[in-house]
């Protein structure tokens, strides 16, 4: 199904690399304190939707910037393709995507493309 693009970036105050399922205000505004910007976090009707945020790893010439190719199901769970691609930005450190799902999932399982 079609994801949107919340949020994404070359630089994250991430401390780890990961992948996050967001499904509350209290857990997008603490995912949205570690990024880089005074802007407020885009509000987000979690009623209505779910977050995936992935935080790529490494810096400067060695960051990898994560991202969403599709989202789809498969028995009973949601599935996230992603993959990472070198970074443009020459200062990036954890770059990180988010997108939104305009559904309410249970279980999910991220997996990266090879």
């Amino acid at each position: 199904s079609s994801h949107l693009v919340v949020a994404h970036g070359p630089s994250s105050r991430h401390p780890a690399a990961g992948t996050f399922v967001i499904r509350t205000e209290e857990e997008w505004l603490a995912f949205w304190k570690h990024l880089p910007t005074r802007q407020a976090a885009p509000a987000i009707d979690f009623t209505r939707a779910t977050l995936f945020a992935i935080v790529g790893a490494g810096e400067g010439a060695t960051a990898r910037t994560p991202v969403v190719m599709s989202i789809g199901e498969r028995d009973g769970e949601t599935v996230v393709h992603w993959r990472t691609e070198p970074s443009a930005a020459p200062t990036a450190q954890h770059p990180f995507t988010v997108v939104a799902l305009p559904a309410r999932v249970n279980s999910v399982r991220f997996e990266p493309s090879r």
